[in-house]
């Protein structure tokens, strides 16, 4: 996993044998994933783990709820922990506690 920042833009770039298989770009302020791109085939696991990544860069820093507009498979933000707030397009998950009870398992049974 690579990070990178450079302006208007942070991501994390998901790589296997110097080939990138997936970028996923947030924002600090406020706390969201923006955006997420599959350059190639890739296995769902290393989605999860990219997308968990980034909820550790935002729990590390002290944020407790991170959002998502629409436009990343609603399935891998459930397995992440995301619950989709009614009526809007927009899932968000609370980190507060996120990584240290039964790990990133919040939310999964939730409805998405």
């Amino acid at each position: 996993m690579v990070s990178f920042k450079k302006e208007g833009e942070q991501a994390f770039l998901l790589s296997e044998d110097d080939v990138v298989l997936a970028k996923c770009i947030f924002s600090d302020s406020p706390a969201e994933i923006v955006e997420m791109t599959m350059f190639s085939d890739c296995k769902r696991e290393l989605l999860v783990t990219l997308i968990r990544a980034v909820l550790n860069h935002f729990d590390l820093k002290g944020e407790k709820l991170v959002t998502v507009r629409a436009g990343i498979d609603r399935e891998l933000l459930c397995e992440c922990g995301f619950s989709c707030e009614k009526g809007e397009s927009l899932y968000s998950v609370d980190l507060s506690g996120y990584f240290t009870e039964t790990c990133c398992k919040k939310g999964k049974s939730d409805s998405v």
